[in-house]
């Protein structure tokens, strides 16, 4: 938006500004002195993205005899959301390796109760794209693990919070995997991430 100033305008913001008494004539301007356009500020603003925190957690997931626990982090195909993942919390029942790994498939088990959390003007009871999903019967490395993973030794009875800077970005279909390897061994999981829509161009 512009808009234009002219001679008069001026002459008479310059009594104003030089502090002029009433009777004071105002400056006289010379022919040159034109009304002058004032253009204001167009450059683009930064677009306003929701960026919603959000966790889940699996307590306690126990595996079949002679398998695996894992719990997972998965970002469903049609969420249109990113997940960026923040943190991780591990724990275990024994001493055994804490394992972190993407996959490209969805665990078996669905768990209740993810939560989102936004201040009350946006509705705290919004819906959240991110899942947490559980497998009791799984390998230590699923098939569809990605190359780059984290291990992490775990004593007994412990857990460890494991801070992801930058974060891990989940795409839909992906996910994030924690498992361990010891067989028939608890495993609890939790996640804090944040909901991003996918903005495209």
């Amino acid at each position: 938006m512009s808009r234009t100033i002219q001679r008069a305008d001026i002459a008479a913001r310059l009594v104003k500004a030089l502090h002029l008494k009433e009777r004071t004539p105002a400056p006289t301007l010379h022919p040159e002195i034109f009304g002058v356009i004032i253009v204001d500020d167009l450059r683009e603003q930064p677009q306003q993205i929701d960026d919603r925190p959000c966790s889940g957690a699996a307590i306690n997931s126990t595996p079949t005899a002679g398998n695996l626990a894992t719990v997972q982090l998965f970002n469903p195909a049609a969420s249109n959301m990113l997940l960026l993942v923040d943190s991780i919390i591990i724990g275990v029942n024994a001493i055994s390796n804490g394992i972190i790994y993407l996959s490209t498939a969805a665990l078996t088990t669905l768990v209740v109760g993810v939560a989102g959390f936004k201040d009350s003007a946006q509705n705290p009871l919004a819906q959240v794209a991110g899942q947490i999903r559980t497998d009791n019967t799984a390998a230590p490395f699923p098939t569809d693990q990605a190359s780059a993973h984290l291990v992490y030794h775990l004593a007994a009875n412990s857990s460890i919070w494991i801070p992801i800077d930058p974060p891990f970005v989940v795409n839909p279909g992906h996910g994030v995997c924690v498992g361990q390897n010891l067989v028939t061994s608890t495993l609890s999981a939790a996640f804090q991430w944040r909901e991003k829509p996918i903005q495209l161009k």
